[in-house]
């Protein structure tokens, strides 16, 4: 089971989630989707069947998205009824296949249960966790938050996820992959991090068109 975590800061929002499922923990567990010109993220916990969504998706483009629209109107008009519609056409059913999710859109995070309810960041230090290890890694940030630890967004959402992985190490285990979004959405760069935190790889997604 999935651990994704986010940190909202001064330049975007920093994402990462482990690779916990998958054959060999080799299986990237979020997506990047190019929408209207913006970079959408999506990672999901939970069952494997609708985890293989976060590929599949296909948000309206052209005219229907609305580039001065505020981000949780674009995700209940536009994000949240294409998962509903692609979850239609293969089957699936959300209430016999649970899971929990993270969406980055616009600089705005968002939380989506099962039900498909969804909720944008609320507490005051920016920062969320979802799926297994939740706890653990978002008692991680807030404490590195609170005490000031002089650390880039990136190493702090590695440190969580260490965390999470150490204290739940069946359900969270490295490679963690960590996003990075910028404000606007239009350009993002990520990593993928061993467990010592070692480079594995890294990707520049440039500004969408």
């Amino acid at each position: 089971m999935t651990c994704i975590v986010a940190l909202k800061h001064t330049h975007g929002v920093t994402v990462g989630s482990d690779r916990s499922a998958g054959d060999r923990n080799s299986t990237e567990k979020f997506a990047l989707h190019r929408v209207g010109g913006e970079y959408l993220y999506l990672a999901f916990s939970g069952n494997e069947r609708v985890d293989v969504l976060q590929h599949m998706l296909c948000v309206p483009l052209l005219t229907q998205w609305a580039h001065h629209a505020e981000p949780y109107d674009l995700m209940i008009r536009y994000v949240i009824p294409a998962y509903r519609a692609r979850l239609h056409e293969l089957g699936i059913a959300p209430e016999r296949n649970t899971f929990s999710a993270l969406v980055v859109l616009r600089g705005k995070v968002f939380c989506v249960s099962s039900g498909f309810y969804t909720s944008p960041l609320q507490n005051s230090l920016g920062c969320e966790a979802e799926g297994g290890g939740q706890s653990a890694a978002l008692g991680s940030l807030r404490t590195q938050l609170l005490v000031g630890r002089a650390s880039s967004p990136k190493d702090m959402v590695f440190f969580a996820l260490s965390v999470a992985s150490h204290i739940h190490p069946t359900s969270v285990r490295p490679p963690f992959d960590i996003v990075t979004l910028s404000s606007d959405g239009r350009s993002a760069n990520a990593c993928t991090l061993s467990d010592t935190g070692a480079t594995l790889g890294t990707r520049v997604y440039y500004p969408a068109v």
